[in-house]
């Protein structure tokens, strides 16, 4: 039996500072701090750099490293190519204890995540999901997700492939299993609105930023019983029932870093739930999870 069963993008991080004077660089400016779109020519030129840290990525997959390093047993899926980047990514995943279910295309690059940090620490990410956004239902082990307490899914595979999100929430619900959803991305939320408004009636916890359930536009009486809604340095906010909940972020921390923040308050608050325990112990767990990435340095990431 898994703890958790997870699914979304599975996507090689490659962390590289910012260089004003590079000429690829310099063509993501005009969106620093979110997502910028580059040619293959420059995407690939620019992912050959060197980067002063590389990851298995993928908001789900980050989460469920984290909580494999808290000692729950977790697997994912998703799918790779046959490259370095691929075998990267799965090494990655079972060196902090998660169960790979991949799936290999063979004759295609894997996902690839540039996150382009300046010297003010703002972000700005490039990515080519090649092999990861081609996960179809016939790459599924429906039987390892069936023998999981919990199913996460990220918003990412619900503009990629909304039959595959219904059969694998219709798969939960039939298998007894609690379904986590998280939004991943706000320009997702928004070109997937009438998906969202079908699964989450069946979702028992949803996960996300402030900008990320603006995005979804909907009632409040539409959403789960329990939500949670990260703001940063500001804390959190709990959906529980009927009404928002306040919690402070900690104090004693040292911001340096925020990429990886949320889905490691994510890992943090899943497993308070695996552990029984209610929710102020949940965002207790979460905020400790996250506070390990936000005082981490970029040199160690």
């Amino acid at each position: 039996m898994f703890d958790v069963w997870g699914t979304g993008m599975a996507m090689t991080d490659k962390k590289m500072r910012f260089d004003p004077a590079d000429p690829i660089m310099q063509k993501t400016l005009p969106d620093k701090g979110g997502y910028a779109r580059l040619t293959y020519e420059d995407f690939y030129a620019l992912a050959a750099r060197p980067a002063f840290s590389i990851s298995a990525g993928g908001s789900v997959a980050n989460s469920l490293r984290d909580l494999g390093k808290m000692g729950l047993k977790c697997v994912f899926a998703g799918k790779i190519g046959g490259d370095d980047e691929g075998r990267f990514f799965e090494k990655s995943l079972q060196k902090c204890g998660v169960v790979s279910a991949l799936s290999v295309e063979t004759e295609e690059r894997s996902g690839i995540c540039l996150v382009l940090v300046h010297e003010d620490g703002e972000k700005t990410v490039c990515a080519k999901a090649r092999a990861a956004k081609k996960l179809r239902e016939e790459d599924i082990n429906f039987g390892l997700l069936r023998q999981s307490r919990a199913v996460f899914v990220e918003g990412y595979l619900f503009e990629q492939n909304p039959p595959l999100v219904k059969k694998i929430v219709s798969a939960a619900k039939s298998g007894g299993c609690k379904l986590y959803l998280t939004l991943a991305d706000k320009s997702c939320v928004r070109e997937s609105k009438v998906l969202w408004r079908e699964v989450l009636p069946d979702c028992d916890v949803l996960f996300g930023n402030g900008a990320e359930y603006s995005a979804l536009d909907f009632d409040e009486n539409m959403l789960p019983q329990l939500c949670v809604k990260t703001k940063g340095s500001d804390g959190c906010e709990i959906w529980n029932g009927k009404m928002w909940r306040a919690f402070s972020a900690r104090q004693d921390v040292k911001v340096v870093n925020t990429n990886g923040a949320g889905d490691a308050f994510a890992a943090g608050f899943i497993k308070g739930l695996a552990d029984g325990c209610g929710v102020d112990h949940c965002v207790y767990y979460g905020n400790a999870a996250s506070a390990r990435v936000l005082e981490s340095e970029l040199s160690c990431l």
